[in-house]
């Protein structure tokens, strides 16, 4: 028979476990996977999100309704709105307001370039210039609560002139400036995941998870050997690591579903 004492301990480590069993790092899917179905039924297509088990969407445009209207949507769905691939213009100039009104409407605090004009990619001035305008941004939006962040392709991780693009945007960023890996471009490039987590700490605020198969476009994940636990674990401890973002093309959603359970069964391999 258990003691007051042991029942209480017992009680307490119950609830220890279920606390770390929760805090996993949560799982949004990148809208732009499935535009083709949000384009066509945006309301059919969020449901069936949330019914995979997706905790949140990044978003790539609103599909016709505005931000007010698409957070009741996603409120609807008990869906979190985790960020926003942004189109640098929109948050040049006179559009910056609004891009920022309507973020704040959908609750999101990380908007994220997700590519930059082929004139910063030329040279190592060019990237420089590029960190230059990631840090005014930043600091505008600081604020208002919101970060901006940069999501790579591939060309970062190819020397330009002695110099490595994502060292020089992590040298050269506030601290607050997400670099978004994701790691299928990264992996195209010959470069490791989670290598440049531990090479860059701090900055993998929101990743983008996709699978690299040599002679395959866009594979659904679990179609390489990849390390998943590996780098979800260094995500974790090295990260600072708040969202996984499932990327990926498809024409059938139900290939949405399989990338995220194949995900969820790889990353609980770890150690």
């Amino acid at each position: 028979m258990l003691t007051r004492r042991q029942f209480g301990t017992a009680i307490a480590s119950v609830a220890a476990g279920s606390l770390w069993a929760g805090s996993q790092i949560p799982v949004a899917i990148q809208l732009f996977s499935l535009r083709r179905q949000c384009e066509q039924d945006l309301e059919g297509t969020l449901a069936y999100i949330r019914e995979v088990g997706f905790n949140g969407v990044e978003l790539a445009g609103f599909y016709g309704r505005t931000a007010d209207r698409f957070k009741a949507l996603l409120d609807e769905n008990s869906l979190t709105c985790c960020g926003s691939h942004t189109p640098l213009p929109e948050l040049m100039g006179a559009k910056f307001d609004n891009t920022v009104e309507e973020n704040a409407m959908l609750h999101n605090r990380n908007l994220v370039i997700p590519a930059l004009p082929q004139n910063y990619e030329a040279s190592a001035a060019g990237w420089k210039a590029a960190a230059e305008l990631l840090n005014e941004i930043a600091v505008k939006l600081h604020p208002r609560g919101m970060r901006i962040g940069y999501h790579n392709h591939n060309v970062e991780f190819h020397d330009i002139n002695g110099v490595l693009p994502w060292a020089l945007l992590y040298r050269e960023t506030r601290s607050d400036v997400i670099l978004q890996l994701d790691t299928g471009n990264a992996r195209i490039a010959g470069a490791d995941p989670a290598s440049l987590v531990r090479q860059y700490p701090g900055r993998a605020v929101t990743v983008h998870v996709k699978d690299y198969l040599p002679g395959h476009l866009d594979p659904v994940i679990g179609s390489s050997e990849f390390d998943w636990a590996r780098f979800v674990t260094v995500c974790e401890s090295e990260g600072a690591t708040e969202w996984f973002i499932i990327e990926h093309d498809c024409l059938h959603r139900e290939e949405v579903k399989i990338c995220f359970e194949a995900f969820q069964r790889l990353r609980a391999r770890r150690q």
